[in-house]
């Protein structure tokens, strides 16, 4: 039995694959429009001139974000401990 009182699968199955915790952080990040795409945005984790980081599907149906401007590829869990400063 694990010391936590849920698992990470859980946890993505009842975040849409984690899409609601990134969306929670960044809003910005919604899809736009009738595209279907996600628009760029600025994650704050560099000094970034212009919007570079994307949510991006992985191939299990979960959802991360890609940073295009240097910074590295951050799954919700990730994200959250950032924002939230967790070790």
């Amino acid at each position: 039995m694990s010391q936590y009182k849920f698992d990470k699968s859980k946890l993505l199955e009842a975040t849409n694959g984690g899409l609601d915790i990134i969306l929670h952080y960044y809003p910005q990040a919604d899809r736009k429009g009738g595209s279907g795409k996600f628009p760029h945005f600025k994650t704050g984790v560099t000094d970034e001139a212009t919007a570079s980081a994307i949510i991006y599907p992985t191939p299990e149906g979960n959802y991360i974000i890609k940073d295009f401007g240097g910074g590295d590829d951050m799954t919700p869990f990730d994200l959250v401990m950032f924002k939230e400063r967790l070790d």
